[in-house]
């Protein structure tokens, strides 16, 4: 996926960008950082670390959204209720039902579920690398998550020296749809210096 980014980089002619990345999106603007630190200005790494995870808080919910009967779902209402017993944060739920599309006369997820639930111990990984990206990055994460935890920044100063931590105070790992403006504003204040 890095490889992917950084392809689009020169198809876009960008040589250096500010990156921002949730979860294994974060995992993906961390190995660009590492691998080609020169077309990094600046990182932002939401709710993620640079190491492995064994977490079981995704897989419950791809099974949930996989056993949504999506023959029976006349709307993103009816969606979001059949999920409420396995997914009980609405937060959560119509985050996810971001990724419900209108197909037809019915819906269909535009996200392979079946590929990231057969592919979750791969997704929960991250790459042995070498090396550190020296440039300023945030590693902004939910204070109710357990992604960054105390043994995590151990692995985030050793890659990103040049890095601090942000909570987001009543946010878990989804913070940017939990906590959106709190996000905002901690996205708007670490970018604040590289505005033109």
């Amino acid at each position: 996926m890095a490889a992917d980014v950084r392809r689009l980089l020169d198809a876009l002619e960008l040589e250096s960008v500010l990156l921002l990345g949730h979860s294994m999106g974060g995992k993906t603007a961390m190995t660009l950082a590492l691998e080609t630190p020169q077309r990094i200005q600046a990182l932002v790494v939401a709710d993620i670390a640079p190491v492995a995870y064994r977490h079981q808080s995704h897989q419950p919910l791809i099974k949930a959204m996989q056993g949504l009967d999506l023959a029976q779902v006349r709307s993103r209402a009816q969606a979001s209720a059949a999920l409420a017993a396995e997914i009980p944060s609405q937060t959560l739920r119509q985050f996810l039902l971001t990724n419900l599309d209108r197909s037809g006369d019915g819906y269909r997820w535009r996200i392979p579920l079946d590929t990231l639930a057969d592919q979750l111990p791969q997704l929960e990984s991250f790459p042995a690398l070498d090396g550190s990206y020296d440039g300023p990055t945030l590693f902004i994460h939910g204070a109710d998550s357990d992604y960054v935890t105390d043994a995590a920044q151990a692995a985030i100063q050793h890659h990103f020296p040049n890095s601090r931590l942000q909570a987001i105070p009543e946010a878990g790992h989804w913070l940017h749809a939990e906590q959106p403006q709190r996000f905002a504003e901690a996205l708007r204040t670490f970018l604040a210096p590289f505005r033109d």
